[in-house]
């Protein structure tokens, strides 16, 4: 389950690069900054504790595919994945505009319409 306050910023990640709601948390993960291990990837990607460790690998691959040349994923031998500094400040505008236009939309993100009680859409 995705929280709530991040509903927005991984569809904002969706709709930038087309990334799954999994692989948009993984790069938020990354743009915190510093190194991440594997692990905690897989354990951000995957719900299953059995999931292998090398299944962060072809997590990455995957959001590598999807983000392009737009973000910048470095492995780091024998300990995890960081974004370069040009990448992490994207993404993290990226969040920050999809924060802020929660953050001034809070009527039209509550109210629902109901169509059965005849009012129309």
């Amino acid at each position: 389950m995705i929280p709530q306050q991040d509903i927005d910023v991984v569809t904002a990640l969706h709709d930038a690069y087309g990334l799954t709601a999994r692989e948009a948390l993984v790069l938020v993960l990354l743009s915190r900054g510093g190194i991440v291990e594997a692990t905690r990837i897989r354990d951000t990607y995957s719900r299953k504790p059995e999931t292998p460790a090398i299944e962060a690998r072809s997590a990455i691959k995957r959001i590598r595919q999807k983000v392009g040349a737009a973000v910048r994923i470095r492995s780091v031998y024998g300990m995890g994945y960081e974004l370069d500094s040009d990448s992490r400040q994207r993404v993290r505008i990226l969040m920050r505009q999809a924060s802020e236009t929660r953050s001034f939309m809070p009527y039209f993100r509550e109210t629902t319409i109901n169509n059965s009680e005849g009012v129309s859409a």
